[in-house]
């Protein structure tokens, strides 16, 4: 067989084809004939003998075509070509040279076939092609996917450099990062506060929303009965991709490339840098801190989402994508969302409200609670608000001192000055309740005291409820009964 590819067979029997035509039209001149050998790499008198036969010839195949026997030897041998032929000579197969050998491999197995020999499937499927899918709208499909960032912060209260996680969900028809969480640790509080910022509405932002499917591998914290409830909640479907299947949500896959190829790369404490033989990181770059991680995390997702432009959407930027399409979006409102919420810790009340992480949060529910325990719950990274919640019931929303508007104060303002007049109100009902009181004193028998309770129950039960009970209270009953008929007063 010869070693020229299909192709130029191809292009030499367009050639000689032309040719003849020229030839009939009596228009062939020897000035063709030498462009036509040049460009089929031949010699002219090539090229005259092609047109006496009018097809160029092509030679008989020299070689063997690879058995399935040899085939077989290469994948025992998980590609070894030499151990393959050496197999196949001990076994009395008529296989010729070590080179040949390499050459009716090289020819007849695919790139694919010789890396499975070699790999396995991960081999087969680095050299297989895979059709691209793209959803049709925005909020079809949202890919969800935790990563070890490779670089060490400093955490709070911690001597040593950490690798933080960060908790990424997109939007497949944009590329728009509509939710992420960074942690330290890869748990279901991470994934479920991720999707509370991409679902709920937010008047900060003009994206996200509830999407109809939610794609995630099979991690465990994706496989949580939390995240299942969230999205049965939002009658969300779940799509789990096969196991070892990265390409199956590419999209965010490619933006865990991204983000170490656009901000890591240029951070101190960069794990994937070069090494000293001791396995240091070369040269001597100071931590960062875990919050001055999270700034700059959180301004990249910014630039990302706004200003960079992304190959795949034409040069559009996600966020302009995202406008573009005008599918409608359905949000959680914050409300209906609390469910939802990172779970905090204890915070005892203050007498200016609760202090968390540097800020002092204030409710009007909070009122006469100075000194109680309650449960706080928060989104990470997000200190406009924090819920409240007393005996694992929801008390209030509070707020930072320092940035209520107006009506938040006077709402806490109002809330004291009605909690003050209901408790002055108890506290006036409760001392007529105290005060001393007796029974009317009409001769020397012992007073009687009505301030205890017994004695207040005693004279309800003796209180007159009829005129006739009235009057034999006052021993006058014997006398008005027998006056009239059948015990009953008698007019005249």
């Amino acid at each position: 067989m010869s070693d020229e590819p299909q192709i130029v067979d191809d292009m030499r029997t367009a050639t000689v084809r032309r040719l003849v035509g020229l030839r009939e039209l009596g228009r062939l001149r020897s000035d063709h004939v030498r462009l036509a050998a040049r460009a089929a790499g031949v010699t002219e008198r090539t090229i005259w003998r092609w047109l006496a036969a009018g097809a160029p010839r092509r030679r008989a195949r020299r070689s063997a075509v690879l058995t399935e026997l040899e085939r077989e030897w290469v994948l025992a041998t998980r590609g070894n070509v030499a151990a393959a032929h050496r197999g196949l000579v001990e076994a009395g197969a008529e296989v010729g040279s070590l080179t040949a050998f390499r050459r009716r491999l090289a020819r007849d197995m695919t790139p694919g076939e010789r890396a499975y020999a070699r790999n396995g499937v991960e081999g087969l499927r680095d050299r297989d092609v895979y059709l691209r899918w793209e959803p049709e709208h925005r909020g079809q499909t949202y890919e969800a996917d935790h990563k070890q960032l490779a670089i060490e912060v400093l955490a709070l209260r911690a001597h040593r450099p950490q690798r933080p996680w960060v908790t990424l969900i997109i939007d497949g028809f944009s590329r728009l990062i509509v939710g992420w969480a960074l942690s330290l640790q890869p748990t279901q509080a991470e994934v479920l506060s991720a999707l509370r910022v991409a679902v709920v509405a937010d008047p900060d932002r003009c994206f996200g929303g509830i999407p109809d499917v939610i794609r995630v591998d099979g991690g465990l914290e994706f496989a949580a009965r939390s995240i299942e409830d969230a999205c049965a909640a939002m009658a969300v479907l779940v799509d789990r991709t096969q196991p070892y299947s990265p390409w199956q949500k590419g999209k965010i896959e490619r933006l865990n490339r991204t983000i170490d190829d656009t901000l890591l790369r240029s951070l101190p404490g960069w794990c994937d840098g070069p090494r000293a033989a001791n396995g240091r990181l070369l040269g001597a770059h100071p931590t960062l801190r875990l919050e001055q991680f999270v700034e700059l995390f959180a301004a990249w997702v910014v630039d990302y989402n706004e200003a960079r432009p992304h190959a795949a959407l034409q040069g559009q930027t996600p966020l302009e994508r995202w406008r573009e399409d005008c599918h409608p979006t359905t949000y959680v409102s914050a409300d209906q969302a609390r469910w939802m919420l990172l779970a905090g810790e204890q915070r005892k009340v203050n007498k200016d409200g609760i202090h968390f992480r540097g800020d002092v949060f204030i409710a009007p529910e909070l009122t006469g609670l100075r000194g109680q325990e309650l449960e706080i719950r928060f989104m990470p990274h997000d200190q406009r608000s924090i819920e409240l919640y007393r005996d694992d019931e929801w008390l209030a929303t509070a707020y930072p001192q320092h940035a209520l508007t107006q009506q938040q104060r006077d709402a806490i303002l109002q809330q004291r000055r009605e909690r003050s007049r209901a408790i002055t109100r108890q506290a006036r009902r409760a001392r007529r309740l105290t005060r001393p009181r007796v029974a009317p004193i009409t001769d020397d028998r012992p007073i009687e005291d009505l301030t205890l309770p017994h004695a207040r129950d005693d004279l309800a039960a003796r209180r007159p409820r009829t005129r006739t009970a009235a009057l034999q209270l006052l021993e006058l009953g014997d006398r008005v009964d027998a006056s009239t008929p059948n015990g009953r007063g008698g007019g005249g």
